[in-house]
């Protein structure tokens, strides 16, 4: 996490670690000091990496995390459920500590037809109008098939 609220979070620290030679997992470990949601929002902007910079590309949300986190959007709630002790359905998470370890994402929950390239996602979320914090994710998008040519 880049920053945060400090009257909202005592500790925010996470990010992607080699779990194997293939794979990646998410380590989370975040004290709440009081309850969020349910009007937590995340406002996502996408940058694309084009002539070696992170560029302003079209994809701008302002999503309520807790909607998605029940519709199971790109499989948050599965991942929650399986890899860390977040055991509720739905907002609002009461204060606490919460933690994931080696939590798999599953790719197969995002949309499949993203052009291929390097992107940054900017993350900032809220607990209705007031701040809690910022997060990036730089992530490559390759296709899953090999690309060939047909005369």
């Amino acid at each position: 996490m880049k920053d945060y609220n400090k009257t909202y979070l005592s500790k925010a620290t996470g990010g992607l670690f080699w779990y194997n030679r293939t794979e990646r997992v998410l380590n989370i470990n975040i004290t709440l000091l009081r309850s969020v949601g349910p009007k937590l929002r995340g406002n996502v902007q996408v940058y694309k990496f084009l002539s070696n910079e992170f560029r302003y590309f079209p994809v701008t949300l302002s999503l309520n995390m807790c909607e998605e986190y029940k519709k199971n959007t790109f499989g948050l709630l599965d991942l929650f459920r399986t890899y860390s002790n977040v055991k509720v359905n739905s907002c609002p998470l009461p204060q606490g500590n919460y933690s994931m370890k080696n939590g798999k994402i599953d790719f197969s929950q995002f949309p499949p037809h993203i052009p291929k390239g390097t992107y940054k996602t900017e993350v900032k979320l809220f607990n209705d109008r007031d701040y809690l914090g910022h997060f990036d994710v730089i992530a490559d998008v390759s296709p899953k098939e090999i690309l060939r040519v047909i005369n």
